[in-house]
């Protein structure tokens, strides 16, 4: 007989009701602790966008080592490159080096590393930041947002000449917000600093209107920008084929003037937009 008073339960069942539950407890343990369970785990991670880079390359190393555990390999890579970008662009002996990684990992990651080359050149051939660029740029938000139905936050990097050479997902929300983190975007304009920034968060229930936390995310992301020497260039709210741009508008000119670090510090400078 099972009481429901904490170690009763335990202690008043009979032999072989102690074995199953045991068994039960040992068959959990192992799920959470197994290789099998782990990769489980990763993969929900993953729907959810809510993987690490850590996690996020070790995802990859599954395809590339199955029936592996890769979480070693992952760590190791990412410490002795210091970022994903660099993993992927480490060339054959250089990712030789590392304990675990073999002929299939290497072919895989230069694999990946040239599929993204090829699509940053498909999408940006010539400088964005011109009126026919832009126009590119729209149709290009309406083929990658007008299906997502939770609210995202995107950074664009752009490089001296204007091109966009590569993005990220900084943050995923619900169907109706999303919060901002700028620590997130601070460690990548440290670590791999681009020459201009374009901003992107769309409203898949709502008009493409700014809101006070849309400005309050703007105003934060031109004082990251200027603290770094980024160009902040746009901001752009999407909204099923509508997009409200901070640049057009004229709003992100007043923001970069009274958000940046020389007129916050009283230097009396202000650091522009595009």
């Amino acid at each position: 007989m099972f009481y429901k008073n904490g170690n009763a339960l335990f202690s008043a069942a009979t032999k072989e009701e102690r074995e199953i539950m045991n068994e039960q407890q040992t068959t959990d343990k192992e799920k959470k602790t197994s290789p099998a369970g782990h990769r489980a785990r990763i993969f929900k991670k993953a729907k959810n966008e809510q993987l690490c880079d850590s996690e996020l390359l070790e995802l990859l190393l599954f395809y590339a080592v199955p029936r592996r555990d890769t979480r070693d390999v992952a760590h190791d890579l990412l410490s002795r490159y210091g970022s994903l970008r660099a993993v992927l662009q480490a060339g054959p002996t250089a990712l030789a080096e590392t304990k675990g990684v073999g002929e299939n990992v290497i072919a895989f990651f230069s694999a990946l590393n040239e599929l993204c080359n090829r699509c940053r050149e498909d999408f940006a051939p010539t400088p964005l930041m011109t009126k026919p660029k832009y126009d590119e740029f729209w149709k290009y938000l309406d083929g990658i947002y007008a299906t997502v139905d939770y609210e995202v936050v995107d950074a664009y990097f752009l490089d001296s000449e204007s091109r966009i050479y590569s993005s990220c997902r900084l943050a995923r929300g619900d169907e109706c917000s999303v919060q901002f983190h700028p620590p997130t975007l601070s460690k990548i304009l440290v670590e791999t600093p681009p020459a201009g920034l374009v901003l992107v968060h769309n409203h898949p229930q709502s008009a493409a209107k700014p809101s006070d936390a849309d400005k309050e995310m703007t105003e934060k992301c031109q004082i990251l920008c200027s603290l770094h020497n980024v160009m902040f260039c746009d901001h752009v709210i999407y909204a099923k084929g509508h997009r409200f741009s901070y640049y057009d508008s004229g709003n992100l000119q007043k923001i970069s003037k009274h958000y940046s670090i020389d007129n916050i510090v009283g230097g009396g400078n202000t650091h522009g937009g595009k």
